[in-house]
């Protein structure tokens, strides 16, 4: 069993604001991985606010090797079950 990884660029995401980049991943289900402190403080105000936000994948920036980053998402994915990803966050 697999996981699908998207990135920005492949998305045709580039350069759109960060609330627009969660809005997106809620949209399409899928979980945000970043290493980016400032997802965090707008993912709390949305779950303040009551809104929904997508599941959040956190990682320190340098924490961890790309194919370290790979193997825990791998883990995480075959062990949370999909319905289960809405308004988390995980930290690695």
């Amino acid at each position: 069993m697999g996981i699908t990884a998207t990135t920005t660029i492949d998305a045709n995401r580039l350069g759109f604001a960060d609330t627009e980049q969660i809005a997106y991943t809620l949209a399409v289900n899928a979980a945000f991985v970043t290493h980016d402190e400032g997802i965090l403080s707008q993912v709390s105000a949305l779950g303040l606010s009551g809104r929904d936000y997508p599941c959040i994948v956190f990682t320190k920036s340098g924490k961890y090797s790309i194919g370290t980053v790979i193997r825990k998402l791998q883990i995480f994915a075959q062990t949370r079950p999909t319905d289960s990803l809405k308004n988390r966050v995980i930290f690695l």
